[in-house]
């Protein structure tokens, strides 16, 4: 996906985000903007969205000495889902339907965003009434039966992570799926990169005692197919299902000829434009490469 001009203040706000996740004072937070805007030279509309954000990104760690302020927020975020897990497996083992209620709780958990659509932005993160929201009004986007065929004929499923605390939702999805006999692969960032899940926190809400663990190799937004480790690479090739959670994978693998599903909330509208949505709603959707191929 390449990027737009209206992607460049949403990377300045990036920028500030992590600024003010650091807890310095405003004449930081000026100079971490400053940094970020003086990244902005390299931008090209050619790179992703994603690519361009951690472009500001990285002049902002710099530009603080700090390469993971969002630290404290993520581990937040971990211990609050972890609370709610009890009652994501409830909502999962009540419903008609386990594998939809798994879906709709994975994509729900989409809503953590501290970049994007944390207090900076005006919007408190209600993860309870996104819950109830996505339950209530179902997907934009829905191609649950790509995914159920799909997913009857994988024997190895790669889940590609997205944000800290979102991974809690991502591990009742994940237990629905090794539930078929697959054999799932979590991906993870190699380093931090805004409240994106790296290891660390895999394995604090115990996504290890369900999946096997793998890092990308990267410590950018989205997942840049340049920047994977031969790890990661091996495990794109010999996947029957890629489930892709966020926007920032959105935007690096919408045009990557293999059988990807994606699972993200619109938080921009650029994104939503490219997706067909309102700003806000969410969807389940293959990607445009395999959606042209799909037979049944």
């Amino acid at each position: 996906m390449r990027s737009k001009p209206d992607c460049l203040p949403c990377s300045v706000k990036q920028a500030l985000s992590a600024a003010r996740a650091a807890g310095v004072d405003e004449r930081r937070q000026l100079e971490v903007v400053r940094a970020a805007v003086e990244a902005m030279r390299h931008f090209s509309l050619d790179f992703t969205p994603a690519y361009n954000s951690t472009l500001a990104l990285w002049a902002a760690h710099q530009a603080l000495g700090n390469d993971d302020p969002f630290a404290a927020q993520k581990r937040q975020y971990n211990d609050l889902a972890l609370q709610m897990y009890p009652r994501l497996k409830a909502l999962v083992a009540s419903a008609g339907d386990r594998l939809e209620a798994a879906i709709k709780i994975a994509v729900a958990g989409n809503v953590i965003d501290l970049g994007i659509l944390g207090s900076l932005s005006g919007h408190d993160v209600d993860i309870e009434s996104t819950i109830a929201e996505v339950f209530a009004q179902g997907l934009a986007i829905n191609d649950l039966p790509a995914f159920r065929e799909a997913l009857r004929r994988a024997r190895r499923v790669l889940y590609l992570g997205d944000n800290a605390g979102e991974i809690v939702f991502d591990k009742v999805l994940v237990e629905e799926i090794a539930a078929t006999g697959a054999a799932v692969v979590f991906a993870v960032k190699e380093r931090p990169i805004l409240n994106d899940a790296t290891m660390e926190d895999a394995l604090a809400v115990g996504m290890d005692g369900v999946a096997r663990m793998v890092s990308s190799g990267a410590g950018e937004i989205g997942l840049p197919l340049r920047a994977c480790s031969a790890a990661l690479r091996q495990e794109l090739a010999a996947a029957d299902l890629i489930i892709s959670k966020g926007q920032g994978n959105f935007e690096s693998l919408d045009d990557v000829p293999a059988p990807v599903l994606f699972m993200l909330k619109a938080k921009c509208e650029v994104v939503a434009a490219a997706l067909g949505v309102r700003l806000g709603e969410m969807g389940l959707l293959r990607s445009r490469a395999w959606a042209d191929r799909w037979q049944g």
